[in-house]
């Protein structure tokens, strides 16, 4: 019996310890049912994530990434633009989030040319800038996106790690098969 209690202990603090947090209680590979509960629970710290120097961010249920009714991945979009802003607004909730993660201890895995400069930025880039958490966990993409010459919107991608590493490797393993088919 002392066996039998400390082996479902044991994998009580395996499955706890292995559990991933995207974002406060979203955890990475949640049921959808279990991530649509968490969020209605606590809207309220879902729909105003304040960051400081009048930068704020919210997440919609609509923005969940799901595969196969597990929890993936989190969108979320500045507060009150919803119908997007202005392209010097978007720069700066783009420089000031980043700043904000940096000091955070957040690493920069990708940082492409006018990542921050929603007019500029080459939207046809596969990634925007890419931040990666200190312990290698999560990893977090804030993308621009223009919708008209004055106005565009952003985005912050919340990922897990490991997940979008094997992204990252499966989109580059089709990009060599598919070069080495060319001929040249």
């Amino acid at each position: 019996m002392k066996k039998i209690l400390l082996l479902t202990l044991g994998l009580f603090y395996v499955c706890v310890g292995f559990s991933q947090s995207l974002y406060k209680g979203l955890v990475y590979d949640m049921s959808k049912k279990e991530a649509y509960k968490e969020f209605k629970r606590n809207k309220a710290e879902y729909t105003n994530i304040q960051l400081g120097n009048g930068v704020a961010w919210r997440m919609y249920k609509q923005n969940f990434h799901f595969y196969n009714d597990v929890l993936k991945g989190i969108i979320l979009t500045p507060k009150g633009g919803a119908l997007g802003m202005s392209n010097s607004n978007g720069e700066v909730y783009l420089n000031n989030t980043y700043k904000f993660l940096r000091g955070k201890g957040y690493s920069v895995w990708r940082k492409p040319e006018y990542w921050n400069i929603p007019i500029l930025f080459d939207q046809h880039n596969t990634y925007g800038l890419v931040l990666v958490n200190p312990d290698k966990t999560t990893t977090i993409e804030l993308r621009p996106r223009r919708l008209s010459y004055d106005k565009c919107t952003i985005m912050m991608v919340i990922n897990n790690y490991q997940n979008f590493i094997s992204g990252v490797n499966i989109e580059n393993k089709i990009v060599k098969e598919q070069q080495s088919n060319t001929g040249f």
